[in-house]
């Protein structure tokens, strides 16, 4: 139960490769959040559209009659009594990472760095403080405290989260067509309020599209893209979670 590339070759590819663009910019240039938000705008929309798709359907799994997200291996959180919000999902995926969803908004944290936090209706990557968060965040309000990257560091290690998280993302969907029947996703998608940017049985193609396309905006580099889109954090092809992650008991 390994990963086709660990989270520390992610970081070791990609902050080469951001700092290959860097060098190349002016000083003025180089501001932190306008770097990212430039960098950002190509997949900016596509990615917020993404994200909110995927939330509902994350939704949809969970209210499928055996929560979907469990059977991956989320461990859920349910709220207290008489407090409003979302529940939360929390995934390992390795020693060093962490995945937590909600109904609002998703996060990437890491051990020894900074995670990343991706609100719902806003595809703006934010700053979280190193280390997983607590559990119990059971509404959006609790992460006021987030912020954009202030250096060059944290806007590479934003950018290669969000590769990894997009990733993951594309590894869940990749996994609910292998288990699912075919038209299972294809009802989810009818029961949403909103038209579809994807058919359903692409939307795994589509996050790892979108992983691909922000490696572009850091370097021009196919082989990059191959890394980070393809094979970032990626599993064994199998019809158990099991099978493609670490459980907490082979830890």
């Amino acid at each position: 139960m390994q990963f086709s590339q660990s989270p520390d070759f992610i970081r070791n590819q990609t902050i080469e490769s951001g700092k290959t663009l860097m060098n190349t910019m002016t000083h003025s240039e180089t501001s932190a959040p306008a770097h990212l938000n430039r960098l950002l705008s190509p997949i900016r929309l596509r990615g917020l559209r993404l994200l909110d798709l995927q939330l509902w359907c994350f939704g949809r799994d969970v209210k499928s009659g055996g929560d979907l997200l469990q059977q991956y291996g989320f461990e859920k959180h349910r709220l207290p009594p008489r407090v409003a919000g979302s529940p939360e999902y929390v995934f390992e995926v390795s020693r060093e990472h962490r995945l937590t969803v909600w109904g609002y908004g998703i996060h990437w944290s890491a051990v020894h760095e900074g995670g990343l936090f991706l609100r719902r209706h806003a595809f703006s990557p934010r700053w979280t403080v190193p280390g997983h968060p607590p559990h119990g965040r059971w509404h959006v309000d609790l992460w006021r405290k987030t912020r954009s990257p202030r250096t060059e560091v944290e806007c590479e290690t934003l950018l290669r989260h969000l590769g990894n998280l997009t990733s993951a993302l594309a590894d869940y969907e990749e996994w609910i067509q292998r288990t699912r029947p075919p038209e299972y996703r294809v009802d989810c998608l009818d029961r949403w309020h909103k038209e579809s940017i994807v058919p359903a049985t692409e939307l795994a193609s589509a996050w790892r599209e979108l992983a691909a396309q922000n490696l572009t905006a850091i370097q021009q580099s196919p082989s990059e893209i191959h890394v980070w889109g393809r094979r970032g954090i990626r599993r064994n092809h199998g019809d158990s979670p099991a099978d493609h992650f670490p459980s907490k008991n082979s830890k």
